[in-house]
């Protein structure tokens, strides 16, 4: 019995030793961690002009499915089309970005809002005339920055409140002119919009470079 017991015992330390060079020689190879599920993903390609309820659509169930992050109150909200280029020509990559301003729920802060980093961007491929919405995360991510509010004059009032027009002028433009007063306005409209937004457009900035440069000319 005692020599069986020793050739068990001697069988196991060799199977034993066998295992640790497997693992020592790499022989043995761990799994990869799984990747989690990236956050970006496309919604909705391809829409038209004449469907964009497809895309409001994909937008407001996104918005839904999105998990608020503190103890902030959001509301959703978006930016202009940015151009990819400038000056904009018949065949510019416009993107309006999809993120949300929000209130604590403390009430402690009045003249002022917490900015959400965008969590969606809905992007205009002119050349093609279509439409294509791709969700950036899963859930809101407070940016850290608090947007000041403060009082707008009439003339400044009445310009933001042309948004819708000067989107429909931007979507539905064929040619771009050289220069003339609604091009003049259009211009204006984003320098007057992004001094009242000006956190959320530093966190969209650096993919427009050229195209805030250009729009800014008009103050200089």
């Amino acid at each position: 019995m005692p020599r069986k017991i020793s050739l068990i015992g001697r069988r196991l330390a060799t199977a034993i030793s066998l295992l640790c060079l497997a693992i020592f020689s790499g022989a043995c190879a761990v799994a990869p961690a799984q990747p989690e599920a990236s956050a970006t993903r496309v919604l909705i390609m391809g829409v038209s002009k004449n469907d964009m309820s497809a895309l409001e659509s994909a937008l407001d169930s996104a918005w839904a499915g999105i998990k608020p992050n503190g103890n902030v109150v959001w509301s959703p909200a978006r930016t202009p089309y940015f151009a990819s280029e400038a000056p904009p020509t018949t065949r510019t990559t416009w993107t309006s970005y999809a993120f949300a301003y929000g209130m604590p729920i403390d009430g402690k802060l009045a003249d002022g809002q917490h900015v959400a980093k965008p969590w969606a961007k809905i992007v205009y491929d002119a050349g093609g005339r279509t439409f294509s919405v791709t969700t950036l995360s899963t859930r809101l991510e407070d940016s850290g920055q608090i947007q000041g509010v403060s009082p707008l004059n009439a003339d400044t009032a009445a310009l933001l409140n042309r948004a819708n027009a000067f989107r429909d002028w931007i979507l539905e433009h064929e040619k771009w002119p050289q220069w003339n007063a609604e091009l003049k306005d259009l211009q204006q409209y984003y320098v007057s919009w992004s001094a009242n937004n000006g956190v959320i457009v530093s966190l969209i900035e650096r993919d427009h470079v050229n195209f805030m440069r250009w729009v800014r000319t008009i103050v200089n």
